[in-house]
Formats: C-alpha cells, structure tokens, sequence
C-alpha cells in the first residue's frame, strides 16, 4: 500500500578500553523480559523489538514510580519461593524517598542517585591528559549531582516516560513519587531509572553513555512482567566535551534524557513496528539532492515538507495492517537544531506540511514524522523516520552517536534541511 499521492499540489559501538567508569549494577544491556521479547530488526517479520501486544492488552491502569524496582534489592532466588520481600519489597517502594518537586497532583523526588555519578580513572591515563579527562568527570559530577532541572534522574525521566503515554485511548497511567501509596486496583507498575553514567576515552576521543533499566510487576502479587534496559552513547574529542563549559556534555545530557524517555515509553506500549518504508519527499520549496534524498536544502524560511509512507503488508504480527487507508493515518512532525526541539506538529492528516512558522537561516536543522495510525477506537504509533543505511547498522534506532558536535546521536540519520542564508 503506497500512501503518498493525497492531493497534494505540489554507527558503529565504540570499544576501547574504559578508562572512566561509573558505579554500576553490573547488569548487562541485552534486553530480558518475562513476556520473551528480544530486540529486533523492524520491518523483517521477527517478533516486533517492544513488549508483546499481549502484555500490553492485559494492562489498562499503570502506575509510573521513579527509581528502581524495589524487590530486585531485596529479593534473593526465585520469585516462587516464600520471601518475605515479594511483597514487602514493593511496600516499601511506595514509602521510600523525600518528595522535592510537585509534577501536577503528584509529588516526585529530585534526589540524585549515588550510582549515576562517573567513577574515578582507573589507569591507562598519565600527566595533561589525565588531569583534562578527570577535571571533565569532575565537572560531569558536580553538574550531575547539582543540577535542579538535571533530565540523568530516576524522578525527570519517569516524568518523561509518563508524558510520552498520556494520550494513549488504551491505558491510564499515572506518576507516583516513591512515597505515594498506589491505588489496588492498578494493574502494574513500571519502575524507571538511570543505572549509571560512563565516560570511555581512547586518546582524544571520549564517549559518553547512559543506561537506564525498566522493570514492570504486577501490582496485585508483586511478579515481574517486563525488565529491559536502554542505553544512550555519543562521542566526540574531549576537546569538544570540555569546550565553554562542557556545552556538548549539557547537550548530551538532554538528548540522552529524550530518547530514553521516548524510548522506554515507546518500547512498554506506544510503539508498532509493521512492515513499511518511510522517506523524505521534495515539494516546490524544499529540495533533495540527487544522489541523497537524506539531504534536503530550502530557499524559503517555512518550507513545505513532504514524506512517502509505503505499508508493505503481509504483517505477520499486525493483522491490522491490512485494513488501513490513508483516512486512518496522521504524522507528528518534529524539527531539531544541534541542541534541542525547535519545532512539533501533531495529527498532520496528511503527507505534506507547510510550515506555520519561520525557521532560521543559515542554519542546519534535523527533522522527522511519525505515523499513528487510527484502528477503531486505539491509536497505535509508528516508527520516527530515519535513514535505511542507519537502521541497518543500529538495530537500536537513535542511540549510537558518531560525532556529537555535528549531530546529536538521536537525530544524526533524520532527514537533513539547510535554510539558505538569502531565504525569503
């Protein structure tokens, strides 16, 4: 199924040796789940890289709890065996914490944890070098640890997760801090939280990744449905990191908290991934390069954007698929500069937008469409478009950087538009 023509008038994983380290959990970052959900390819007929939609179907009322799960601490052996910490490991997740900060009727912590602060070096460093890199771990630390709006906390990405469900017919969710009691008759509770931060060096290059881990239970039994973890990872010279301030690291910091919120949210419940192909379109005001069609460059401050959408069909995992037109599907459009979010559009009915608003010139955006697609009364979200020859080497969409001061890892393959300095 082709769904362009509507009226329309017109990485690679970085591996040298650790030399900055945080405290960490020592958990790996393969996905585990109890529903067996492993990551994968979309789009290839291998079960879809998110939880099961049967999981999904069996919970409608949620509750979001930043921190970690409370029973993985104090639980030990199998969670059939008789512990006293099946359930008073969950009680005690609703009575832990110090409320800070008031997210509309819900009260979440600000706190910091210990565990996501970089370690010291261990080695391998001498002399300048050394003394550059630790200064830099010490600056991350402090900001990490001292930052009022810092988005690497359990409490700010639990409120990211929440805000990416809220709008979904087919759940209510709700942010809890550590400290609310939840309702009984709640289905689940997901735990949110970042594991730690690392900083890895070779020479002059420093990459810096992020893990956080999700564990949904069972609210009436304390069992453990789901339990993955993400990871965000960019890189750069050091000499970039530390330049005026380490501006690349607080850039850093508010990508990673981006994506794992969108992410982890994507992953539980808003995301599907049926069979397709999506790619930029050109339109009288924005043009495509010949042997690029990634590369887009505009003449005009508010240019018209267009996108094809093909649903390839023979869904084995979406039999809904087949009963989609083109009356069932709206785009969000999103439009980034190198440090954040400039623009957002929701429920575009159709495959082309004029922009409403002028962008600036002599600037470099990044700039991508989701599809959501509308069967019966639920909204089911698609995949943000990103270039074929990315998602071929990063599985992960979105989360492996090459050269952070060029592009964010999360944008790095959205399509690319260059306003022209003369734009009108």
């Amino acid at each position: 199924m082709h769904l362009r023509e509507r009226n329309h008038p017109s990485s690679h994983i970085f591996t040298g040796t650790i030399l900055l380290v945080a405290i960490s959990l020592g958990c790996s970052l393969d996905s585990v789940s109890a529903a067996g959900n492993e990551a994968a390819p979309a789009g290839t007929g291998n079960p879809p890289a998110h939880m099961s939609e049967t999981l999904r179907s069996s919970i409608h009322d949620l509750a979001v709890v930043p921190g970690a799960d409370p029973t993985s601490h104090d639980i030990a052996g199998s969670y059939d065996e008789e512990k006293p910490s099946v359930s008073s490991g969950i009680a005690s997740g609703t009575t832990l914490g110090t409320p800070s900060m008031d997210v509309g009727p819900v009260t979440v912590g600000t706190s910091i944890p210990a565990l996501i602060l970089p370690g010291a070096i261990v080695g391998g460093l001498y002399g300048h070098a050394k003394g550059k890199v630790q200064g830099f771990r010490d600056a991350l630390t402090e900001d990490l640890a001292s930052a009022t709006n810092q988005p690497l906390t359990n409490s700010r990405l639990a409120l990211l997760v929440y805000q990416e469900l809220q709008g979904l017919p087919d759940l209510e969710s709700n942010l809890f801090a550590a400290t609310t009691p939840i309702a009984d008759d709640t289905d689940a509770i997901l735990y949110v939280s970042i594991n730690n931060v690392v900083i890895d060096v070779r020479d002059d290059e420093a990459i810096l990744k992020t893990t956080a881990e999700i564990t949904m239970l069972s609210k009436s039994d304390g069992t453990r449905l789901y339990r993955k973890w993400f990871y965000y990872q960019d890189m750069d010279t050091l000499s970039n990191w530390t330049e005026n301030d380490n501006a690349l690291w607080h850039d850093y910091a508010n990508f990673a908290g981006h994506y794992l919120g969108r992410e982890i949210a994507a992953d539980v419940f808003a995301r599907v991934t049926p069979r397709h192909e999506l790619r930029p379109a050109a339109t009288e005001s924005m043009s495509l390069k010949r042997n690029n069609e990634w590369q887009g460059s505009s003449k005009f401050k508010a240019p018209e954007l267009a996108w094809d959408l093909t649903l390839l069909g023979d869904d084995p995992h979406y039999s809904w698929v087949d009963k989609i037109d083109e009356s069932n599907i709206y785009y969000d459009l999103e439009i980034y500069d190198t440090h954040r979010l400039v623009y957002a559009k929701e429920q575009i009915p159709e495959p082309y937008y004029e922009l409403d608003r002028n962008l600036d010139t002599c600037v470099s955006y990044r700039w991508s469409i989701r599809p959501s697609y509308h069967v019966g009364d639920s909204i089911k979200y698609g995949e943000w478009m990103r270039s074929p020859s990315k998602i071929e080497q990063d599985t992960g969409k979105g989360h492996i950087g090459q050269k952070a001061s060029k592009a964010p890892a999360y944008i790095q393959d959205f399509p690319y538009l260059k306003i022209d300095c003369r734009a009108r």
